[in-house]
């Protein structure tokens, strides 16, 4: 009668920090660290043609096995788009936005980043953002 050697159990750890994923395998003695493979990132879409509340979006696929991906198959990256003022005929910036200057150039703000807000009354009631930076 033959004593088969002991094999130590598979153990399995998985770490996520900041959009990353590393999942370690342990068993007889041996450590395997796996990193995810992904895509490309897509290009950035946005919801929104003008006016600072659309929201753009990119997305990149996990390539790897299941496990290794923790079943997060696709990801997303979302930022706030398309932040120049509308042409004439539209709102010019959107709800709870306000024009204002970024280096030289007009854009609509969101409120948080004015020190100052002035009214004006014209057609589209154009509210002025005295940018904070």
């Amino acid at each position: 009668m033959t004593n088969a050697p002991a094999v130590a159990p598979l153990t399995t750890i998985t770490v996520i920090a900041e959009n990353s994923q590393t999942t370690t395998t342990k068993g007889s003695g041996a450590i395997s660290t796996v990193q995810p493979f992904y895509s490309d990132w897509t290009t950035w879409s946005c919801t929104e043609s003008c006016g600072g509340c659309g929201i753009g979006r990119r997305t990149r696929m996990c390539l790897s096995a299941p496990f290794v991906c923790n079943d997060a198959v696709v990801e997303f990256n979302n930022q706030n788009c398309n932040q120049h003022p509308c042409p004439f005929g539209k709102r010019t910036c959107c709800v709870n936005y306000y024009l204002g200057q970024v280096k030289g150039h007009f854009a609509c703000l969101p409120q948080a980043n004015c020190l100052e807000i002035k009214s004006h009354s014209t057609v589209n009631s154009s509210r002025e953002c005295v940018d904070s930076s």
